[in-house]
């Protein structure tokens, strides 16, 4: 009769090394997309005060956060609705 509780223990062990390495590169990718998104939305506030598209910038970087983050996604509209009432107000205006 032959032992195959080495090879069911290889088993498990394999299947459980996959699903850590899974999980570590998701918070890896989590963490870089986080630190990479932030500085964007970083540079694009410099921006706003230096020449440069500071909102662009900032959407950009708000876009890549809500990839991976509700709360940024939660921002991102919230900035799409203020450029939304600036530019019925821009229109608007024109139209008087």
């Amino acid at each position: 009769m032959a032992n195959n509780s080495g090879t069911e223990f290889g088993s498990v062990i394999k299947s459980k090394t996959k699903r850590y390495s899974k999980r570590t590169v998701k918070e890896l990718r989590r963490i870089v997309i986080l630190i990479m998104g932030l500085t964007i939305v970083f540079i694009g506030v410099l921006l706003l005060i230096l020449p440069g598209p500071g909102v662009v910038t900032i959407i950009f970087g708000l876009t890549l956060l809500a990839s991976e983050f509700y709360w940024a996604k939660n921002w991102l509209k919230k900035v799409e609705q203020g450029i939304d009432s600036v530019k019925n107000r821009i229109t608007s205006s024109k139209k008087e």
